[in-house]
């Protein structure tokens, strides 16, 4: 019986973590995240490839609201349209264009409408 009180004594002392065992969980987190992070890096840059494309969806539509109103695009201005417009990210060579046929295209940010 006094065995018993003894090892429960020495049980109950033991408080905290070895330092190995700390060394293995930061290893194995460390593991985790080598995996973990490359994997969700892309999905920022899907995410915004999403949004340019919504954005440019939208311009187009207005374009051809814009041009149906005016039969041109002489004083379109986006941002009347689109909340969140950035005039900067207008693609050299995209922005708004407008063809012999009436077709309009809209070079934004890292989209295109409509897509090629």
């Amino acid at each position: 019986m006094n065995a018993l009180i003894q090892k429960t004594k020495k049980l109950n002392n033991k408080k905290g973590f070895t330092l190995i065992e700390l060394i293995v969980v930061i290893v194995i987190l460390g593991i985790l995240a080598a995996i973990a992070i490359p994997r969700l890096t892309g999905f920022r840059d899907d995410a915004q490839l999403a949004a340019d494309n919504a954005t440019a969806a939208t311009i187009a539509k207005a374009a051809m609201t814009y041009y149906a109103q005016h039969e041109t695009l002489t004083g379109f201005d986006a941002s009347d349209y689109v909340d969140s417009f950035d005039p900067a990210k207008l693609t050299a060579g995209g922005g708004v264009d407008i063809d012999d046929d009436g077709n309009i295209t809209v070079g934004y940010g890292s989209g295109k409408y409509p897509a090629e």
